[in-house]
Formats: structure tokens, C-alpha cells, sequence
């Protein structure tokens, strides 16, 4: 069957289909009239064939339209790498402001990489003001979706008071969760270490609850 007399739902799915086969051009081509027509899975996916694709397809600045369009109806994955984009520089020009406005939207529909992305900016001051207590909240909400890096820094922040009070114990569970899930070697060496330094501010009874807590959590 001609791809020019697909209906536009079938010539979105066997665009995502090539795209996920890594036949980027017949993607491009099955996407395109319904990414013009305005929807919003086409125009992510062309996005994300001009950000991550390879050359001739990779293209930053159409990379970025594709994005903003689907963005602009709510998709959070557009939401999200349009950020990404803004913050690495979008064609040399970077804004952490758009960056931050980008992820926060994506973060609010539940996205665990934007949750983590914004918490970063917003410990550092970044494209918004500082704010430790809302970074703190948007990495507890990252770390529960087992975002890895988000338990480490909620656990770092927990050992150390910033944001919330100061609490080992959920330090400890959180560093215990993130042990599991690390896959390599330099990782679980670091993770350990940060367990361990936390585990001795603590008394076997603690690290007893700790333990439980982490069960719990993944529960």
C-alpha cells in the first residue's frame, strides 16, 4: 500500500513504527502531512527524529519547532526535550528560563526526568529563583517514579537538612533503593560510600528502620 493513501491515524502509527525500526526518512515522510495538519504524536516524533536522529535528519532548530508545537498541546515528552533543548542551547542560544518554563510543565503532567531536571534548576538558581524546599519536593516526587538520580540527590539533601528537615533514616532508604537500581560498578561504589557515611550517624535500630522503609516504598 502507497503511504500517500494511509488515513492519518495509520500514517502515524507506521511513522512511529519505521521510526522505532530506525528508517528515519520513510518516517519523516509518513509523518509529515499530519504533523502540518497539527497533531501532536507526529509532531513529536519528527521532533525527536531532528534531535536525536543522525545526519542528514538531525536538525536542532526543526528539532525545537517540532517540539514547541507538541508541547503547546500538552505532550509531555515535547514538554520535555524542548527543555532539554533550551538548556543544552538551542542552535548556540540558551535559555535556562525557557528551559525551566518547558520542564515544569512536563514535570506537573508527572515526568520523572523534567521532576529531576527542574529540581536541579532550582537548587542552583537557574532560569528561576532558588528554591530549595520546591527543588526537595519535585525530587521526592522523581525518586517514588525510581528515578535513580533523584533518590541519590533527595537522599543527599535528607542527610543534610536542605529542604526538609534533616532525616537519616530516610536517607538511608532512599540510598538503599538507589543501590539496587545502579548497574554500574563507579555507581554502586559511590552510592555505598554515601550509604555508609549516612549509616554512621545512625544506630543499628535506625538502620533497622531504614531497611523497612525501603521496603516499604517499593511496595
Amino acid at each position: 500500500m502507497s503511504d500517500t493513501i494511509l488515513e492519518p491515524g495509520a500514517s502515524v502509527a507506521a511513522g512511529i513504527d519505521a521510526h522505532d525500526r530506525g528508517d528515519f526518512e520513510r518516517a519523516r515522510r509518513l509523518l509529515l502531512g499530519t504533523a502540518e495538519a497539527g497533531d501532536g504524536t507526529a509532531q513529536f516524533y519528527l521532533g525527536v527524529i531532528c534531535h536525536f536522529g543522525p545526519e542528514p535528519f538531525n536538525n536542532t532548530d526543526l528539532a525545537a519547532l517540532w517540539y514547541r508545537r507538541a508541547a503547546e498541546q500538552g505532550l509531555l515528552g515535547a514538554q520535555r526535550n524542548l527543555g532539554v533543548l533550551y538548556e543544552e542551547g538551542v542552535s548556540k542560544r540558551q535559555s535556562d528560563a525557557n528551559a525551566a518554563k518547558w520542564y515544569r510543565r512536563a514535570a506537573e503532567q508527572g515526568d520523572a526526568l523534567a521532576q529531576h531536571n527542574l529540581a536541579m534548576m532550582l537548587s542552583e538558581g537557574r532560569g528561576v529563583p532558588e528554591d530549595d524546599e520546591e527543588a526537595t519536593m519535585w525530587l521526592r516526587r522523581a525518586a517514588t517514579q525510581d528515578d535513580r538520580p533523584s533518590q541519590i540527590a533527595l537522599a543527599l539533601r535528607l542527610s543534610l537538612g536542605i529542604g526538609e528537615t534533616e532525616d537519616l533514616i530516610q536517607a538511608y532508604a532512599w540510598l538503599t533503593l538507589a543501590l539496587k537500581s545502579s548497574d554500574k560498578v563507579d555507581d554502586k561504589d559511590r552510592v555505598t560510600w554515601l550509604r555508609k557515611h549516612v549509616a554512621r550517624r545512625l544506630s543499628i535500630q535506625q538502620i533497622g528502620a531504614a531497611e523497612q522503609l525501603a521496603r516499604r516504598l517499593t511496595a
